[in-house]
């Protein structure tokens, strides 16, 4: 059954823009970045259903928007309004290494999945490339577009998907650094983007309260998600392949059959905008964040 079945109450001192799941061996970490300059990590113990902070990193200078996790190394990779991204250690709680695009400010990132390259998207609509390894920057892609609102790569590593604050999505082929699919998709930003686990579909969530559905090869439109009263702030697809969820200012917290594109459950746990959420390793949990500074887990069937 649908249920939520953990809580962190006020677990930043402001409101949770970010998070993110982090899972290797025993060790379940709930990852999460907020506007009063922190990313915290919790580790999250399933038998009693509890958070308890194993970290607090600091450094940033201003409000952290965006995280990404490598479960294989264990380490956190945070962006701020300062510019700044940084690589931290899950295990140890150490400061790894920083990386800044050159004239830019960082707004989101996104790890690629054999973890070797980081990607940030940013203001100026151009994505920076980063080696994780070095922490240096190795490439420069454009995207002819304005602010890049949400990136992700593609499972398959041949893709690259930037959303914008205009509605237009850009898909990447990384092979050859060119564009093969731009298209505006949304009238209004898109705050969010997915790939399905087969790489073959897109999902994006938008300000006009709508997800979209779309095959990869083109951008086809294959189906809408009506159902939140208000934008939506994030989107993320299931292992299975079989259902997405996700979360907006409306408060709350939906789960969504993909081939009907029936909503299965709502969650309103949340007393004010929800921004963030991601699933477990396996699918059968969630984790939201939102403005009220609250984090909870959820039970999915």
């Amino acid at each position: 059954m649908f249920r939520t079945i953990g809580q962190k109450q006020k677990a930043h001192d402001d409101g949770i823009w970010t998070v993110s799941w982090c899972t290797k061996d025993a060790d379940d970490y709930i990852v999460t970045g907020s506007v009063d300059d922190t990313v915290r990590a919790w580790r999250w113990n399933n038998v009693d259903k509890t958070l308890e902070q194993a970290h607090r990193f600091e450094g940033h200078e201003l409000g952290v928007i965006s995280v990404a996790t490598d479960s294989e190394k264990s380490v956190a990779y945070s962006s701020s309004i300062d510019g700044q991204i940084k690589a931290w250690n899950l295990n140890d709680g150490r400061l790894l290494g920083k990386m800044s695009p050159d004239g830019a400010t960082p707004w989101t990132v996104a790890i690629s999945h054999d973890a070797q390259f980081l990607a940030a998207g940013s203001s100026t609509g151009k994505v920076y490339i980063f080696d994780v390894g070095t922490f240096e920057q190795r490439a420069e892609l454009d995207t002819a577009a304005d602010y890049i609102s949400a990136l992700v790569y593609s499972p398959s590593g041949d893709r690259l998907a930037c959303a914008t604050m205009k509605g237009y999505v850009i898909v990447f082929d990384l092979k050859k650094a060119t564009v093969v699919s731009k298209r505006q998709v949304h009238a209004l930003p898109i705050r969010s983007l997915a790939f399905s686990p087969d790489s073959k579909q897109l999902f994006t969530a938008s300000d006009d309260g709508y997800i979209k559905h779309f095959q990869e090869a083109g951008l086809e439109l294959l189906g809408t998600f009506s159902g939140h009263g208000s934008w939506v702030l994030s989107v993320v697809v299931a292992p299975d392949n079989q259902h997405i969820a996700s979360c907006s200012s409306d408060q709350t917290v939906k789960v969504w059959k993909i081939d009907t594109k029936e909503c299965l459950h709502t969650f309103s746990d949340h007393s004010d905008q929800v921004w963030s959420l991601a699933f477990d390793k396996e699918g059968k949990r969630i984790v939201s964040v939102g403005d009220d500074a609250n984090v909870f887990v959820y039970e999915c069937p």
